[in-house]
């Protein structure tokens, strides 16, 4: 039996109708607020896979960097060639600049892990099979030096980085902005810095930190050296100073070398020149 008086009954459908809509108002509030952190996190999530993509393609696409005219110094530092104060690509003498693989003048050669060593073999320097691989790539054209700075500029040779590291006063690292520098001091008491950049490992993986670390650049003279006994992997020469252990601990003791690297290793250059000859009449 309706109990309800026709005011009650109206009264009651008004609550109901009112209830149903406060019900569905909650509803789309929460679809929205579902909505917002779906799309947040996806976008948090596309960030992140964009992010890593672009990692890995700067891995494989390194940005070059070019030194500026008034940038390119030569110091005389009482050796038989003047040193440049910074590396290619840098702009002042603690600034790491470009890592180059062994004659390759655009320093954009990566090397992946997983590729042939007959393959790599072939770009480092750039060059078909029926080539034979250079003694010494200084003055020529696949000098880094010579093709970024100039005719003037070129590779240290083997005999010049020795004489380097055995005429000058190597002292412990200092920091400078920031960054780890060797101080070399010649014997007429100028002296260069070399930053602690050291190398770009296979797949565009820059070695630093409790890795490894160390200042090194190339020379433009081969080794008789071949890694495993293979003829592919022969090495080229290179300026060490290394005063970290691999965990980043300091020793107290400066150890340096003219060692050898691998050709398909990036590693920074630092330029020397000529010096002039006196003319006399």
């Amino acid at each position: 039996i309706d109990i309800l008086s026709d005011k009650q009954r109206e009264q009651l459908i008004e609550e109901k109708r009112i209830e149903t809509e406060r019900k569905n108002e909650e509803k789309k509030v929460q679809w929205k607020i579902a909505k917002n952190f779906i799309f947040l996190w996806g976008g948090i999530i596309s960030l992140f896979i964009i992010g890593i993509s672009f990692i890995e393609y700067k891995k494989y696409h390194p940005t070059i960097y070019m030194t500026k005219e008034e940038n390119k110094i030569a110091i005389d530092l009482g050796l038989s060639v003047k040193w440049a104060t910074c590396n290619i690509g840098a702009n002042s003498p603690e600034d790491y600049g470009n890592y180059y693989g062994w004659g390759d003048v655009t320093g954009r050669i990566i090397t992946r892990i997983k590729e042939p060593a007959n393959i790599t073999d072939l770009k480092f320097p750039p060059r078909n099979e029926a080539t034979i691989l250079p003694s010494s790539i200084t003055n020529g054209p696949f000098d880094m030096a010579k093709a970024n700075w100039g005719n003037n500029w070129r590779l240290p040779t083997r005999d010049e980085a020795e004489e380097l590291l055995s005429q000058c006063k190597i002292s412990n690292a200092e920091i400078i902005n920031g960054k780890y520098c060797f101080k070399l001091t010649g014997p007429n008491g100028n002296h260069i810095f070399l930053p602690l950049a050291d190398i770009r490992f296979y797949d565009g993986d820059i070695m630093r930190g409790s890795q490894s670390a160390q200042a090194i650049v190339w020379t433009g003279d081969l080794s008789d050296v071949q890694q495993y006994d293979d003829k592919y992997r022969k090495m080229a020469y290179s300026l060490n100073i290394n005063e970290l252990g691999r965990n980043g601990v300091w020793d107290g003791e400066v150890k340096h070398k003219v060692g050898v690297s691998l050709r398909w290793f990036g590693i920074p250059v630092r330029a020397v020149m000529n010096k002039k000859r006196l003319l006399y009449y």
